[in-house]
């Protein structure tokens, strides 16, 4: 029951979304870069709405990367459509 009582922490969230789905998911890369744009700004809290925009950028830059390469992430093998 220890397990179900035990409230998660930040670290906790973070490993799940990064450990859980497929690691050639759009939107791993695109939160973890968009997160990074937030570094040294001496707060460790980004609200849903700043993080809103640079998420949406990000998830377009890396499939815009995505299609040009090629690379299917579905099967993830390079020379598929996408």
């Amino acid at each position: 029951m220890a397990f179900l009582e035990r409230q998660p922490t930040g670290g906790d969230y973070w490993r799940s979304i990064i450990l859980f789905g497929r690691n050639v998911t759009s939107y791993k890369f695109a939160l973890a870069r968009a997160l990074l744009e937030f570094k040294g700004r001496g707060n460790d809290l980004v609200t849903l709405e700043e993080l809103a925009l640079p998420f949406a950028r990000n998830v377009c830059e890396h499939l815009a990367c995505v299609s040009a390469c090629n690379f299917d992430p579905l099967s993830g093998g390079i020379g598929a459509e996408f």
